[in-house]
């Protein structure tokens, strides 16, 4: 067997071994956010100019914005928990179904019978969940900077609560969608093919 034959098995046993470990690896971070004393979230802020200096001789003063951090909190809250729940939720919900969807894709490979319309749709359905799982996970993040905004003081810092939609999410969705076209185009020529025979 070659390479090349090779390759859609090998490719689909590691599909099968990444669902194995989002899966794993989302409960161990479970039990992690429900079971410690101490608690991280990340926090977008704002320094106090007056509390720092920032110089270079190459590049002259600066000051920090638009900073990001991790806060540890001994104390955990509901709703700090009900935030990060979440986005481990959405982290593992994203994974297993791109996981899963590629992995239809690479055992039609393997079979050998790659251009059927059901992996055009598989193809499409990752391309429209990039995007989408891209902004709900920022959006949660959002959700729990504007929480944190609320709720936190620290002093010399301000919090913030930016919601940043990245556009390369969407970019590559729509990349992936046009591919799963072609594909359901390559699909329905293969069709005509082998009716005209």
């Amino acid at each position: 067997m070659s390479t090349t034959n090779r390759l859609p098995k090998i490719l689909q046993r590691l599909t099968e071994i990444g669902i194995g470990i989002t899966i794993v690896a989302a409960v161990a971070v479970l039990l992690v956010v429900f079971a410690s004393s101490e608690f991280g979230t990340l926090l977008e802020f704002t320094a106090d100019e007056d509390t720092y200096s920032l110089s270079s001789e190459a590049w002259g003063a600066g000051t920090i914005h638009d900073a990001v951090g991790i806060a540890t909190f001994t104390d955990k809250s509901a709703s700090l928990v009900a935030f990060s729940t979440a986005r481990i939720l959405a982290y593992t919900a994203a994974s297993l179904t791109l996981l899963v969807l590629l992995r239809g894709i690479l055992k039609t490979l393997s079979a050998g019978t790659p251009f059927v319309d059901t992996n055009a749709d598989r193809i499409r359905a990752i391309g429209i969940l990039i995007p989408a799982f891209g902004f709900l996970i920022q959006g949660l993040q959002w959700a729990t900077s504007l929480v944190a905004m609320n709720t936190v003081t620290a002093e010399g810092l301000e919090i913030e609560a930016r919601l940043t939609l990245n556009p390369t999410y969407l970019f590559i969705g729509l990349v992936i969608v046009a591919l799963a076209e072609a594909f359901r185009h390559g699909t329905d020529l293969q069709t005509d093919a082998e009716l005209t025979v």
